[in-house]
């Protein structure tokens, strides 16, 4: 597996959008873009827990899923 030297597209555009926020703006745009990646992050270790082809990944994506999920359950709370 090779892992990306620099953030994708997508979450450089996260990054000038909240760069330009300060003070509460910040905060909810923040949250907003932490339950986003969260609720598909909880999908990709779902699927890789289930469906993985490797067996070491997809353990480790049975054992985190769950602090994944919790996370995520936390942000929906906000």
């Amino acid at each position: 597996m090779t892992l990306p030297e620099e953030p994708n597209t997508a979450q450089k555009a996260a990054l000038a959008r909240l760069s330009k926020l300060h003070g509460s703006a910040f905060d909810t745009a923040y949250i907003k873009e932490m339950k986003t990646d969260h609720k598909n992050d909880v999908a990709a270790f779902k699927k890789e827990s289930t469906a993985g082809q490797d067996t070491d990944v997809q353990g480790f994506a049975t054992r985190t899923l769950p602090i994944v999920d919790s996370h995520y359950q936390l942000l929906l709370k906000i």
